[in-house]
């Protein structure tokens, strides 16, 4: 999913702020995880929500359907208010925009690392506690293969990619060869 717009930022503070004050912000967090989720597993349903051909009534219908007993009132209420207002298809920006929003609140960041085969979760715990120490914050890791990678790993945490992959480090070596750097190193001289 994409980053959010100040539409999509202003309807997740808003959310945020409704959860606040009702003592459900962990109830609204399971279900912006839960919307993500849903559209993830279905290009189907961001389709609908992106739809100018489906009627308001239908699209209410299909969301009560699917959602009404899995999600919280005030999670209902902001889906029925983006039919209303034809801004449904910001749905996917506002679970993202949320996510952000209590990610800085808990100082929390997401890292994306993509790794050439499936890493088991002793090596995703020991990447995320390298990441953490590193980085000095709690880090949400994400882990996605990456078949064109030949090993190695590649983590993106915002703007910032942290390039571990074999493909990269075989270039630098073959880089300080080209510059005789490696030899000098070796040699002591560098």
């Amino acid at each position: 999913m994409s980053h959010a717009s100040n539409a999509a930022r202003r309807y997740a503070r808003a959310l945020h702020e409704q959860a606040s004050e009702s003592g459900v912000v962990e109830t609204i967090d399971n279900d912006m995880e839960a919307l993500r989720d849903a559209l993830e597993a279905s290009g189907e349903l961001q389709r609908f929500f992106d739809s100018p051909i489906i009627s308001q009534e239908r699209k209410k219908r299909v969301i009560k359907s699917l959602f009404a007993t899995k999600v919280n009132s005030l999670t209902m209420e902001l889906l029925n208010l983006l039919v209303e207002k034809k801004r449904e298809s910001l749905v996917p920006e506002i679970v993202v925009a949320y996510r952000a929003l209590r990610d800085a609140e808990e100082g929390i960041v997401e890292a994306v690392a993509q790794a050439a085969h499936n890493l088991s979760s002793t090596e995703q715990d020991q990447l995320r506690l390298a990441l953490e120490g590193a980085l000095g914050k709690q880090v949400r890791l994400r882990v996605e293969k990456n078949s064109d990678l030949v090993g190695g790993v590649v983590v993106r945490v915002g703007d910032t990619v942290y390039d571990r992959s074999v493909r990269r480090q075989l270039s630098t070596l073959r880089t300080r060869l080209e510059r005789g750097t490696v030899l000098d190193a070796v040699n002591g001289e560098a």
